[in-house]
This record gives C-alpha cells, sequence and structure tokens, in this order.
C-alpha cells in the first residue's frame, strides 16, 4: 500500500511539473498559474517572443526602430537569455559568458577607453534614465533595468561648462580621458 501511494505521489508530482516546471520570477508573478499559460506560450510549444511583447512593448518599439542588443539575431529569442521557472529571486538576465565580457558594441554603444572598465550599474542605474516615469508606468525596477540610457555624455556626466558650450563634448575631449581637453585649441576658440 505505501509503494502504491508513493507512485501515486510522484505521478502527481511529475504531472505538475510538466504543467509549470517552476515558480516565475517575482515580476512575473501574476502570470502564475494554468490559466495564465498561454499569456506567454503558444499553446504546445515554447516561449512566444510576440506574446513577451504585449507587456514589454518599451522594447519592442526599440526593436521596430532598428536599436538596441535586441536586433542582433542571436538575442531574438527572449528565452535564451531571459530564463523562467526558476523561482522568485532567480536572476532574469543570463550572461552567457558574464557582464564582464558582454560585447557592449552589440547594443549600439561601444565602449570606450576610460567607459570599457566601468561597472555596468554605474552607468545603468535609475539617475541615469531618461525618462524615467516611462519606465515607472510599464512597471520596470530601474534599479535592473538596461533601458532608459541616452547615449548623450550629460547624461551621465556633470556639465563641467553649466551649459556656456554650444559644442559637443567630443569635439574637445576624448573617450580615454576628460582633461586634459586633447582636442581643444585656444587658437581656434572665441575668447577675448
Amino acid at each position: 500500500m505505501r509503494t502504491f501511494f508513493l507512485i501515486l505521489f510522484l505521478s502527481a508530482s511529475a504531472l505538475l511539473a510538466q504543467l509549470s516546471p517552476g515558480d516565475l520570477h517575482q515580476v512575473h508573478a501574476d502570470l502564475e498559474g494554468i490559466a495564465n499559460c498561454t499569456q506567454c506560450h503558444v499553446e504546445g510549444q515554447q516561449l512566444s517572443p510576440e506574446k513577451c511583447f504585449d507587456c514589454h512593448s518599451i522594447l519592442k518599439a526599440r526593436i521596430d526602430a532598428g536599436k538596441g542588443l535586441h536586433i542582433n539575431p542571436d538575442y531574438k529569442q527572449c528565452d535564451h537569455c531571459h530564463i523562467e521557472h526558476q523561482g522568485r529571486n532567480f536572476d532574469l538576465v543570463y550572461w552567457k559568458d558574464g557582464t564582464d565580457k558582454f560585447q557592449h558594441n552589440l547594443t549600439g554603444y561601444i565602449l570606450e577607453g576610460g567607459h570599457k572598465d566601468v561597472d555596468c550599474r554605474k552607468c545603468h542605474n535609475s539617475k541615469n534614465i531618461k525618462n524615467p516615469q516611462t519606465y515607472l508606468e510599464k512597471k520596470k525596477d530601474l534599479e535592473r533595468t538596461y533601458l532608459g540610457l541616452s547615449q548623450e555624455c550629460l547624461s551621465c556626466h556633470h556639465d563641467e561648462h553649466r551649459g556656456q558650450l554650444k559644442t559637443t563634448c567630443k569635439n574637445c575631449h576624448s573617450f580615454d580621458k576628460w582633461k586634459p581637453a586633447l582636442k581643444f585649441d585656444h587658437n581656434k576658440a572665441n575668447y577675448v
């Protein structure tokens, strides 16, 4: 009799695992339950990127505009990097070779000079996000997203010139070092 119940229990566990292989991450917890599977999956198939875009419309807009990492062929299938059903606190972004070996040029912004050695979150944090309200309305965690940064120098760096110059930073400064401004020529400046 004991064996019968053990077999019954194991069979039921295996059946439940087929219905849901594990808990969803906390940001997707509202999609938990068998009645919600088709919000992310096409019936009888794996995850559907098109269904992901129903919620992730900011990302969809970037892809449609030809911007960012996800326009690259290796990054079009969501579940290659965003692995679900691993628990409420599992890291939703899988970095195949780790963040330190991530090829940032695939995003459309090449890390040059001094930017190469900066920790990701030094730039990718809530205070540097352009139009944070757009992301908050979509319930994005501003401390976890890699979206929302501008490529303008002053979106991350303080304007030492306090708006007095009409030129772009790279006309005088390089990515290797801010100071000295090697490209600046006093002889060509409009100083009296």
